[in-house]
């Protein structure tokens, strides 16, 4: 409305201006004629919102100006002034906003700037720029103009008036609210004194303080300002005006506001039925009254309904060509939050993303829609237990809410009681028990005990109680809540099922199971019959089903529940999967880990053949699925052709490399600004590469479908280790085995161990004594006992077993512990192990056959290397004489001295092979460095053969001495990234090993680390061999496995991994790949050739697994 009044003033001013006597100089009289023809008929087509009508009159005549008195001139201004309001009325900012400009341009030039008309113009383009969010340029113009209208008209002028209103407006929409209330009451004052009480203009400037009131949360100083404003307009303009509705839905609003439901959905009916009959729909008042009814539905719990008002709202403004509008951000940031309601993450979270993108881009960071946005996206993060990411959101928007409406209001209150709950996830309660305190109070201020928003306060503290071993308090304020929740939304309300379902936990926690059913079993069906099965809360509340049930030692259906909590909880994953960069899969996996140890602990106790189901399907799902999602993005970002995509993809690699040298120099400060611009990169692939989600399409695979691949004599095994839930959580970790036969109805659940006894024997040094100690004699037999006899017996005759390991057991060489027959378990004539990351890999349709020998076979060979710098390394990175020599003179001083000693007998190796592969080319001496292999990304060969030093350093956490600060060869072990303490050494790597320092970031150090190594493209390298020591280690992350160097080759693409477990000398290491390339020459697959290589070894040293156990193939 406030458009069409500024239009209908542009109209009269002009009309006006043709009686004056510099339009009569310049128009003859039937010039004059015309246009005023042209302006009384565009003016009808308005009154009728017939927009598309009047624009071609509107431009007709501004065609004729220009001809006949040019376009210098005000009266030219003046059309284009008209026209960009028509264009702005129609939602055409674009093309309003240089119309706007030109008048401002023209009106200085011809009258100057003092000037009531350049005030105009000053004040159209505020208008313009506030209406698409631009509010920094706005202000000053508005401000302007107040300032000149007042010097030059008076404060008692119209124009005046209309100025103070617009700024205050202005101040209202970037949250400003004490600068608007001082406008306010100035302009209630003067509107008073000019037209009187009984007026429109008298109900605009009440509507105007109301609004400031409402906005600041003062919802009882608002209320008789928004009655009285509806009351004039009613007898001034009828109930069936525009102007009516409008005050019906800012009543409407406060009434929702104020938790009086029934009473705003009357008043927004009623709004919505009078403009549906007078405004033209696309028009952005129509969408707020829609918009606002939706969100109504929404506070009440009627998504359905809402969902398709918000959609409709949409369609309309997109349509409306309102993409730049705050009414349009304000329509995605509804729906995602309907989406988030109703469980839909994945919907939720685009929408999120595009609000933050559209709003920082054309309103910037400083405003409340900016705050809301961050604060709406952190809970989706939160509900989704991102926790990683929450905190920094939730704090930006309690800033930036601060700043714009204050503490004592709703939203501040709001952004209080989240950041209390992300500090209560994280185990920080006293930080989060005076926050939540300090939000109680202003809710109970602002908007008294009865109010939902109250209600959540009083919910919130309850749950800090709970946690701190607080119940009487807790069940006290639980209580309250649940009781002002169903008067406030009645008993069929999400809010309602939430209150119930917190009560019972409280119960549960305080042995009060009886009580605590009921309440549960109510929850679950009010949710069920408010947004489905498929939504997280339900799916939470059959988990607390679960629980309770096996508190009460009914675990049958503990176990029911629980599987129907997994198998929703699985479809939900998948839902959520795409919109997840890989980092986040990982915390969010982590997050619901307790889900799977439950089904594992419930399966391990009572042998419940439902869990056994669930379990061996969850663990398909979940087992290295961040490596598949780290893959899959790799793969169509290094080779995208989208040239967005190729710019990120640089970009992102450039911020990747910063926080490798970052770590490189201990500067852990700059390590989480870095990390989050990597993270924002990546989120943009997400959005341009809708390819990505295909990659989860095989998360669908059951236990039945690995079934099918196994053939009569084979057998899969997935090995768990989970911690042990037995009524409540324990310290304990165990480890089973979930065994597939092809004539099974049921994967097997097979009890191991503890982890203690595997602790113990694994955490020995790795020297050989007790390498062969630990697969021999009663040490070995420990390892067979705990690990392979229970299984053995059912087995049942299987004679390929397919396998893959979890938690310790990737420590240790399942092939040389001892069996009863003699021989090593994975040596037997009449048994084949082959270890697989997941046998879900077994269900591939696409997976490759296995790399055979032939001429064409590429190979590249890397060995002999120098690890001191020599002088053409030195002069290749522009290391100045006086460096090099104060590197000397330090590294001379160490006590303890950390360099490489050369591996002069790995060019047997290099013989070895290029004897059996003569097309292999070979990077050996000086040539063998860093910069030589990362040259090989996108155009590796099939063969990658590092004979070099690899290590793993476990991470120490106590501080560095000063004077060790700049050895990276201590630095490296206090880094908390495990691929940072794990690599390979090249040649030169002594002198940035032991202190020295290079000229600049971009110049490579020799030391090439799992974190660089996984962002190579290797993905045509089929076989990686790293005959160094140790080269499989690293640190064990839940179903990830292991990371470290394996990790970092695992995620460059590479298919097959030869590493070792411990240290082997030179000749024995020499020996082994004499073997395994021999094999590999005379045609035998990768797997084959290891396997034969490993029995070849074994009968040289029968006694000495040390020698012939430790290379690992991994797939």
């Amino acid at each position: 409305m406030k458009w069409f009044l500024c239009l209908c003033f542009g109209f009269i001013s002009l009309n006006t201006c043709f009686g004056q006597s510099s339009t009569i100089d310049t128009l003859s009289t039937k010039e004059s004629r015309s246009t005023d023809e042209l302006y009384i008929l565009a003016f009808g087509f308005i009154q009728q919102k017939n927009y598309q009508q009047a624009l071609p009159l509107l431009q007709k005549v501004l065609k004729i100006k220009e001809q006949v008195v040019g376009k210098n001139h005000i009266d030219y201004a003046n059309s284009l002034n008209t026209l960009a309001l028509c264009y702005q009325v129609m939602g055409q900012y674009e093309q309003a906003m240089p119309l706007c400009q030109q008048a401002l341009k023209i009106r200085e030039q011809a009258v100057g700037k003092n000037h009531p008309e350049y005030a105009k113009s000053l004040d159209n383009l505020a208008e313009l720029y506030q209406n698409i969010g631009q509010y920094e340029k706005a202000l000053p113009l508005s401000q302007q103009a107040l300032k000149i209208r007042e010097q030059t008209l008076g404060k008692n002028h119209p124009d005046y008036i209309n100025s103070l209103s617009n700024l205050a407006g202005l101040y209202q929409d970037i949250g400003q609210y004490k600068e608007a209330i001082l406008l306010c009451q100035q302009l209630l004052r003067l509107t008073e004194q000019t037209v009187g009480k009984n007026h429109p203009e008298y109900a605009e400037s009440l509507n105007t303080f109301a609004l400031c009131y409402h906005g600041m949360g003062q919802y009882q100083q608002a209320l008789p300002l928004y009655q009285q404003a509806l009351k004039i307009r009613g007898q001034t303009l009828g109930k069936n005006h525009p102007e009516y509705a409008k005050g019906l839905d800012n009543l409407a609003e406060l009434c929702k506001d104020m938790g009086q439901y029934e009473q705003a959905l009357i008043f927004y009916q009623q709004a919505l039925k009078i403009k549906e009959q007078t405004i033209d729909k696309k028009q952005p008042s129509y969408t707020t009254s829609l918009n606002n009814l939706a969100g109504l539905y929404r506070e009440i719990g009627q998504y359905k309904q809402a969902l398709s008002l918000y959609k409709e709202t949409l369609l309309l403004t997109e349509q409306a060509g309102y993409k730049s509008h705050p009414n349009y951000t304000t329509s995605l940031n509804n729906l995602a939050t309907v989406y988030r309601q109703m469980g839909s993450y994945e919907q939720a979270i685009p929408l999120l993303q595009q609000v933050l993108t559209i709003t920082e881009q054309v309103e910037g960071k400083k405003y409340p829609h900016y705050a809301r946005a961050l604060n709406n996206l952190a809970v989706v993060y939160q509900e989704m237990g991102l926790n990683n990411q929450i905190l920094l959101l939730y704090q930006q928007s309690l800033l930036l809410t601060e700043q714009a409406v204050g503490k004592n209001h709703p939203n501040y209150a709001t952004s209080l009681s989240n950041i209390a709950v992300a500090y209560q996830d994280i185990g920080q309660y006293q930080r989060a028990l005076p926050l939540l305190q300090q939000a109680l109070k202003i809710s109970e201020q602002v908007v008294g005990k009865k109010h939902l928003d109250y209600a959540n306060s009083l919910n919130n503290l309850a749950g800090l109680y709970q946690v701190m071993g607080r119940y009487k308090e807790a069940i006290l304020l639980c209580q309250q809540a649940l009781n002002i929740r169903a008067q406030a939304v009645g008993k069929k309300h999400l809010d309602y099922a939430n209150s119930l379902s917190n009560l019972a936990g409280l119960y549960q926690d305080m042995g009060q199971y009886q009580r605590a059913l009921p309440l549960l079993q109510q929850a679950l069906r009010i949710r069920e019959q408010a947004v489905g099965k498929n939504h997280p809360k339900y799916i939470d509340d059959l988990y607390k089903l679960s629980e309770l049930y096996q508190a009460m030692s009914q675990y049958e259906r503990a176990a029911d529940f629980l599987a129907q909590s997994q198998a929703i909880f699985k479809t939900q994953l998948r839902q959520n999967l795409p919109i997840l960069t890989p980092k986040d899969i990982g915390t969010y996996l982590t997050n619901n880990d307790d889900r799977i140890h439950a089904t594992l602990s419930l399966a391990y106790k009572h042998s419940l053949q439902n869990l056994a189901i669930q379990g061996y399907n969850d663990i398909l799902t979940r087992k290295g699925l961040q490596l598949l999602a780290i893959q899959n993005l790799q793969k169509l970002t290094q080779h995208a052709q989208d040239t967005t995509v190729v710019r990120l993809q640089q970009l992102y690699m450039g911020i990747r490399k910063r926080i490798n040298n970052a770590y490189a120099k201990g500067q852990l400060n700059n390590i989480e600004v870095l990390q989050a611009q990597a993270d924002s990169v990546n989120q943009q692939f997400l959005t341009l590469l809708p390819q990505y989600k295909q990659a989860f399409d095989e998360l669908t695979i059951t236990w039945q479908q690995v079934q099918k691949k196994l053939k009569p004599d084979e057998a899969a095994i997935e090995y768990v280790q989970f911690r042990y839930y037995d009524k409540k959580w324990t310290e304990t970790t165990l480890y089973a085995a979930l065994l597939i036969r092809p004539q099974i109805a049921a994967p097997q659940f097979i009890k191991l161990t503890d982890a203690q006894p595997l602790q113990r024997l694994v955490s020995q040094t790795l020297s050989p004594k007790n390498i062969n100690t630990l697969y021999q004699g009663v040490k070995g037999d420990s390892l067979y006992r705990l690990l392979w006899q229970p299984i053995e017996k059912a087995l049942n005759g299987a004679k390929t077993i397919y396998y893959s390991v979890d938690g310790l057991l990737h420590y240790i060489a399942l092939a040389a512990i001892p069996t009863p027959t003699g021989k090593p378990l994975g040596l037997q004539d009449n048994l084949k192990l082959i270890p697989l990351s997941s046998t879900r890999l077994l269900t591939q349709s696409t997976r490759q056959t296995d790399l055979s020998y032939s001429p064409q076979m590429s190979a590249v060979i890397y060995g002999a290397m120098h690890y001191d710098p020599d002088s053409s390394w030195i002069y290749t990175r522009h290391i100045s004489p006086e460096a090099y020599n104060h590197w000397l003179e330090q590294s001379a001083q160490l006590t303890d001295p950390l360099f490489w000693i050369n591996l002069d007998n790995t060019q047997q190796q290099i013989d070895t092979i290029r004897t059996l592969i003569p097309q292999a080319s070979v990077q050996s001496g000086a040539a063998a460095c860093e910069e030589s292999i990362k040259q090989l990304s996108g155009h590796a060969p099939l063969v990658l053969h590092l004979a070099t030093h690899g290590f793993y350093k476990n991470r120490v956490t106590t501080a560095l001495e000063s004077t060790q600060s700049h050895l990276l060869a201590r630095l490296l072990a206090t880094l908390p990234e495990p691929m940072e303490r794990s690599g390979i050494v090249l040649s030169g790597a002594n002198y940035a090993w032991s202190g020295g320092k290079l000229p600049n970031d971009s110049t490579e150090n020799g030391i090439l680390t799992a974190y660089e190594v996984a962002d190579l493209d290797l993905s045509q390298t089929q076989l990686v061999v790293l005959s160094a020591c140790q080269t499989a280690l690293g640190d064990l992350q839940g179903s990830e496995g292991v990371f470290g160097l394996q990790r970092g080759f695992k995620q460059a693409g590479v298919r097959y991994l030869l590493c070792s477990l411990w240290p082997v000398d030179e000749e024995k290491t020499n020996e082994f790949m004499s073997y395994f390339y021999t094999n590999l020459a005379q045609g035998q697959t990768i797997r084959q050739a290891f396997q034969l290589t490993q029995k070849a070894m074994e009968k040289n040293y029968p006694k000495e697994p040390y020698y012939w156990a430790a290379f690992t193939l991994l797939e």
